[in-house]
């Protein structure tokens, strides 16, 4: 269990970011069903999440021991089932009262809704098209090196990667990847997924509950 973390490819989702989703849920007013299914996923999520929590904002990669790591420019850690993701992300970090975890769906969905209300996305690109343009889209035809695809302010993978959550005691996988991101797979899109099944494409979302 690591002890020596660096917090710097982590963001910490603390009071002051649930409080500017909650600014914009005031004011967001949906145009379709997908959008509509998302900004109550947002507010279930809010009731869900009172605590403050880091969630990983790069992809993550394997040591020589097979081991997660955070550190920019390396193979993304893909090819596991859900259930190794969440042996791996609970034994990634456990200090001072601080205890990693496999990110719940709704940590996630309130990350992804900060950088629609910071106007780092629309609505309608997350829900409905995440094909049409973004602030620095750099999607390519392969499966880029951790931290180098810039997608909503962050360069946690998102569009070369799927997420891989935890969800109602199972797992969810969202998003798309590199081949197939776009109307079909948009940021926000869950699916349910085996927790015994591989994903080839998909890469667990580890999350730091603080508080």
């Amino acid at each position: 269990m690591k002890s020596d973390v660096e917090f710097d490819n982590f963001f910490l989702m603390g009071l002051p970011e649930r409080k500017k989703i909650l600014e914009w849920l005031e004011i967001a007013i949906p145009t379709t069903v997908a959008q509509t299914n998302f900004l109550n996923r947002v507010r279930k999520a809010l009731e869900t999440v009172k605590y403050d929590y880091y969630i990983a904002a790069i992809e993550p990669s394997f040591d020589e021991g097979k081991n997660i790591t955070y550190k920019e420019g390396e193979p993304v850690a893909v090819g596991l089932t859900g259930r190794q993701w969440m042996q791996k992300a609970k034994v990634y970090y456990n200090h001072n009262h601080l205890k990693s975890g496999l990110a719940l769906l709704e940590e996630g969905d309130l990350f992804k809704a900060y950088r629609v209300a910071m106007g780092y996305w629309s609505l309608e690109y997350i829900c409905d098209d995440s094909s049409l343009p973004s602030i620095s889209s750099k999607v390519g035809h392969e499966i880029a090196y951790s931290g180098k695809t810039e997608i909503g302010g962050f360069s946690d993978g998102v569009g070369n990667t799927f997420e891989i959550y935890r969800d109602k005691g199972g797992i969810a996988l969202v998003g798309g990847f590199f081949l197939n991101f776009g109307k079909v797979n948009t940021v926000a899109k869950a699916l349910r997924f085996y927790p015994n099944a591989v994903s080839q494409y998909g890469r667990g979302v580890i999350s730091i509950k603080v508080s």
